[in-house]
């Protein structure tokens, strides 16, 4: 079920079932100039309904938080950075009150790696009030699956931009990107004000050009299905 197309009511009838909670964390972010600003939101979104559909008595999806922490791409047109302090604080304040509403099971399923580090604080002072919270972050959480379905991964590189395709192939331009673009090879926090722009190149890390729609497909069914699994482990029905 969807949170938003329930009445009081017919919430307070499901919440009996203490049914799994959806929320999808992104952000809006430069992603090369190929790719949607949005692509870090409409991939976690898109991953939740799939996992809705599978079982609409078990998910609750709940409307997605659009922005989020992206402060290593602020330099490039379209970002929009929310200072992790606040983020933190507005991520956390979402999570209690599901908690005081009925929703103490929570998968987070966030789309965007400058989110990580609030998330998890967020996370923490969820749980202090009675959560159960479980981040997905799906890039890195299922990197075996996706490097077996597609090669070229990275930010706004094959694996977002296939998953993008598989939701809309109008959103992406792959004409508007190069035919190669470095990856990042070391995975290292490093902050610098100076030098952000070098350090994501056209605001792209991998391979673009190597997504395909058919491979979104196979990338978004994977997570869905992961998402499941995860859920089954750590909510038991």
């Amino acid at each position: 079920m969807r949170i938003s197309e329930l009445t009081s009511r017919a919430f307070s009838s499901l919440r009996e079932a203490s049914p799994v909670a959806l929320l999808p964390i992104g952000t809006v972010e430069a992603h090369g100039m190929h790719a949607p600003l949005g692509t870090d939101i409409v991939i976690p979104v898109e991953i939740g309904r799939r996992v809705e559909r599978a079982d609409p008595k078990r998910f609750l999806l709940l409307p997605e938080i659009p922005y989020g922490h992206s402060w290593d791409l602020a330099p490039f047109a379209g970002t929009v950075d929310i200072p992790a302090r606040p983020f933190l604080r507005y991520v956390s304040a979402v999570a209690v009150a599901l908690v005081r509403a009925g929703l103490p099971r929570q998968i987070w399923l966030n789309g965007h790696g400058g989110n990580n580090g609030a998330l998890t604080l967020a996370a923490e002072e969820a749980a202090e009030v009675g959560a159960a919270v479980v981040i997905v972050h799906w890039w890195m959480d299922f990197r075996r699956e996706i490097d077996a379905i597609i090669e070229g991964a990275g930010h706004a590189g094959a694996d977002e931009t296939a998953a993008v395709m598989a939701i809309d192939p109008n959103w992406v331009h792959l004409e508007d990107t190069p035919d190669q673009t470095p990856p990042r090879l070391a995975r290292l926090t490093y902050k610098e004000l100076a030098g952000r722009e070098s350090r994501f190149p056209g605001a792209v890390n991998g391979q673009p050009r190597h997504a395909t729609p058919e491979k979104g497909e196979a990338l978004l069914d994977m997570c869905a299905r992961r998402v499941q699994e995860i859920a089954a482990e750590s909510f038991p029905a």
